[in-house]
């Protein structure tokens, strides 16, 4: 029996809105136990998939709090409420925004084709009116307006604003500049129509505490405005998709920001159901040896 499934209600606000939530994962105080795990453990990259990359991807596979984070209850079975049981977390990721630190420029994705590379994720199989993909975005402290929360435009993944198979350009000197940038990556110049630009009326920015997530589709139009607080604002991205999804597929490596990497220390991880389709690399273990599977699942 599911303890968080997503209610009726629910199912109809993400098929509107293409986001649901916030929900609470933590506590406050285990939110901030949490942030102070990950920050001690995160200095160890000795054991990280991407070794001394800048880039912090898949960290759960070697810091045990983030392989329980991913594999929680109330994250887990929320996502399997949209993209079926069988689930696979395929990436991980820290968001940190510091006072005076630029906006994340709007953004809409699906395949993860970063600058017009290959897709990272290729479905094999696609169920009417379920998402490829989903993040489940969890603040580890507050996220105000003033700390840079995430902002939507609701019912954005409907339809195509961007075309994320087009050539797009990674300028290292935007990084963190008062343009909007994705981190480097202007992503007009992917805009179906250069003109375009979200009703503000219609955007949501989605005020969250420490320890909540939301769940959202890459295809829904989201972005972040400029930090403005003292305090900074830590949240993790965990993403998954069905089992059906082939991750990586043919990929020794890929470039972002900047880096090129190795796919040679990539896996995934099976948090709910079967596999099937053995489409993947999978680890049922991290780095250090422990088992993905928090206590209360196992």
């Amino acid at each position: 029996m599911t303890r968080y499934a997503l209610s009726p209600a629910e199912l109809a606000a993400f098929e509107r809105d293409g986001f649901v939530g916030p929900f609470s994962v933590y506590s406050a105080d285990e939110a901030a136990a949490l942030l102070t795990t990950i920050r001690c453990e995160a200095h160890d990259r000795s054991l990280a998939p991407f070794g001394d990359s800048t880039i912090n991807y898949d960290r759960h596979l070697d810091i045990t709090a983030l392989s329980h984070h991913v594999t929680r209850p109330q994250i887990v079975e929320r996502v399997a409420s949209l993209l079926g049981a069988d689930l696979l977390c395929w990436r991980t990721e820290f968001f940190t925004k510091r006072r005076g630190e630029a906006p994340t420029g709007w953004h809409q994705v699906e395949t993860y084709a970063v600058g017009g590379g290959p897709a990272m994720l290729r479905p094999t199989e696609r169920k009417p009116g379920a998402p490829t993909e989903l993040t489940v975005w969890t603040t580890l402290t507050e996220a105000t307006r003033e700390m840079s929360c995430l902002k939507f435009l609701p019912g954005s993944h409907k339809r195509w604003y961007y075309d994320e198979q087009r050539k797009m350009s990674f300028r290292a000197d935007e990084v963190g500049s008062d343009r909007g940038s994705f981190f480097g990556y202007d992503y007009d110049e992917l805009k179906l129509d250069p003109s375009w630009e979200p009703d503000e009326a219609e955007v949501v920015e989605l005020e969250m505490q420490p320890g909540e997530c939301v769940l959202f589709t890459a295809r829904t139009v989201h972005g972040s405005a400029t930090h403005t607080a003292r305090k900074a604002r830590v949240a993790v991205a965990a993403r998954y998709v069905p089992t059906s999804v082939r991750v990586y597929a043919g990929m020794d490596s890929f470039t972002e920001f900047g880096e090129t990497l190795s796919t040679a220390r990539h896996a995934n991880v099976l948090v709910s159901g079967v596999d099937r389709f053995g489409h993947n690399r999978i680890a049922d273990r991290n780095a250090r040896g422990e088992r993905f599977f928090a206590k209360d699942q196992a």
